[in-house]
């Protein structure tokens, strides 16, 4: 049975179309490697319109042509994961009947990590806290020290105005 009998929609529409661009594109192909540049002028300007029945075969033969490429990539990759991921990278210590034991283990692991670290920001935010405290303590003892200088800084003031007034009376009498 033909394909013109079974579906005139697609044949019309699709095949017959895509027949005469793949037999046009050829066309033009084979006139711009032409040698002599009158022959190349007239292959260039002209077009070729295939019969039904040509272009109908021209175009399903391109779309059999592309799902047999489609097919064969699809099973081709296929293959090429199965032998990457099941041959090559093979791990034996993981069974796949033992995967979500092996997946619980690890999230366990890593819970345990996640508390140690938690555990050590506790003890980093203590560290900081007393720090802080050290810190603020040492610089009240420097402001009371140094209110305690200015005081005593005063009195050596007082002490040297009562020297030199004493040197003054001692040199009068």
């Amino acid at each position: 049975m033909d394909i013109s009998t079974k579906s005139p929609i697609i044949r019309k529409n699709i095949f017959i179309p895509v027949g005469n661009g793949l037999a046009n594109l050829d066309h033009q192909i084979s006139a711009r490697l032409e040698k002599d540049p009158a022959r190349r002028r007239m292959f260039m300007n002209s077009s070729i319109n295939l019969t039904e029945k040509s272009a109908n075969e021209k175009g399903s033969n391109f779309f059999g042509q592309l799902l047999t490429f489609l097919v064969a990539y699809n099973l081709i990759s296929g293959i090429l994961h199965y032998i990457y991921y099941n041959i090559i990278y093979y791990n034996p210590d993981i069974d796949p009947k033992n995967a979500s034991a092996a997946v619980s283990n690890e999230l366990l692991d890593l819970n345990r990590e996640i508390m140690s670290i938690r555990q050590e920001m506790r003890l980093m935010h203590l560290d900081k806290n007393k720090s802080s405290i050290e810190s603020q303590t040492l610089s009240n003892k420097i402001s009371e020290i140094s209110a305690e200088n200015e005081k005593l800084r005063k009195e050596l003031e007082e002490v040297k105005s009562t020297l030199e007034l004493l040197k003054k009376q001692i040199l009068m009498n």
